[in-house]
């Protein structure tokens, strides 16, 4: 498990969530390696629930206020803006900084998943079946 480069080290620090790779090996001291896993993952998804919670105001130099200000089309969908509510300024919830300009329709497409990745290499036997069950 690695956390994202773009997330705050600050923030993994308070939440106390892991910054480097974490490899889970059988062995004498780990004979139930898969439950290990599982209890791991768990646990620190559950740390991650709580750090996507955060939501720190945004914070945007004069240069990015200005570019905001002249935007008169979406980064992503290239659409003008329809009125000026539809006009969003994206921002990382996590750092605060600004990202974009964007509307709103593309804006909420953005939102993080709810759910946290795991990717398994040479998954096989056993483990796979605790694992998966």
């Amino acid at each position: 498990m690695k956390a994202d480069d773009n997330i705050p080290t600050e923030l993994l620090e308070e939440f106390d969530i892991p910054t480097s790779i974490i490899i889970h090996r059988g062995g004498e001291t780990h004979e139930e390696v898969a439950k290990h896993f599982v209890e791991t993952v768990v646990k620190i998804s559950r740390k991650i629930e709580e750090l996507l919670k955060t939501n720190k105001k945004i914070i945007m130099t004069n240069e990015e206020k200005e570019a905001y200000k002249i935007c008169t089309e979406c980064n992503l969908c290239k659409k003008r803006f329809s009125s000026p509510a539809d006009k969003i300024q994206d921002h990382c919830h996590l750092s605060g900084k600004f990202r974009q300009t964007l509307c709103n329709r593309c804006n909420l497409a953005l939102q993080l998943p709810k759910f946290v990745s795991c990717f398994f290499h040479n998954l096989s036997n056993y483990d796979a079946h605790f694992i998966v069950t």
